[in-house]
């Protein structure tokens, strides 16, 4: 595995802390600003790219914004320029309903934003048997790429290298080829590229 490993949502957690912990709320008429503030002249192509209507809240849209452009894409190309040179496995953890440790009192579901998967991976998780399944498979994956440095569990899809990307939820594990066009990479790629 390479890198830092993203889940779904890492950008809420920060969306959270900067809004909701703060007593405040980010509105609808407050989103474009924020994207403003942290983008500057490239906020108009970013508010494009994510606009409002695809989102449940202004808080899950620039929590997408922040996922991306922070955690997914630089975990992308780090997985990318270690493939050129070993194996590399990349995951996403993608249990939006995963316990929350925290209990944040935030006004937008909160998914799967970072740290979430860490009971999932050292132990401690209770939920529903899906869940649990779900971490005694990462547990295996874990163990066997530390002992053998491919990572592989019983009962669970064949973990394919890099550019394929194993999702891990407890509906199902299943595999990406489409990570970095999901993450709109392409956009964010463009201040590195050049």
């Amino acid at each position: 595995m390479s890198g830092p490993l993203p889940t779904a949502d890492e950008g809420r957690l920060t969306v959270a802390t900067t809004y909701d912990l703060a007593g405040r709320q980010l509105t609808a008429a407050g989103y474009p600003v924020a994207v403003r503030t942290l983008y500057g002249d490239r906020a108009e192509d970013i508010l494009a790219r994510y606009p409002l209507t695809e989102y449940g809240t202004p808080a899950e849209a620039l929590g997408a914004i922040l996922t991306d452009s922070q955690f997914a894409c630089l975990q992308d190309r780090t997985a990318r320029l270690m493939a050129g040179h070993t194996r590399s496995y990349q995951y996403e953890f993608a249990d939006r309903h995963a316990m929350d440790y925290l209990n944040l009192p935030v006004g937008f579901p909160i998914g799967a934003p970072h740290g979430r998967e860490i009971r999932y991976v050292f132990g401690g998780v209770s939920g529903p048997p899906a869940q649990n399944a779900l971490a005694a498979k990462m547990l295996g994956h874990w163990t066997n790429f530390a002992r053998s440095g491919v990572p592989y569990a019983a009962d669970a899809p064949r973990w394919n290298q890099y550019p394929q990307v194993q999702v891990l939820a407890p509906e199902a594990i299943t595999v990406s080829t489409s990570f970095p066009e999901d993450h709109k990479c392409d956009l964010w790629n463009q201040a590195t590229d050049s």
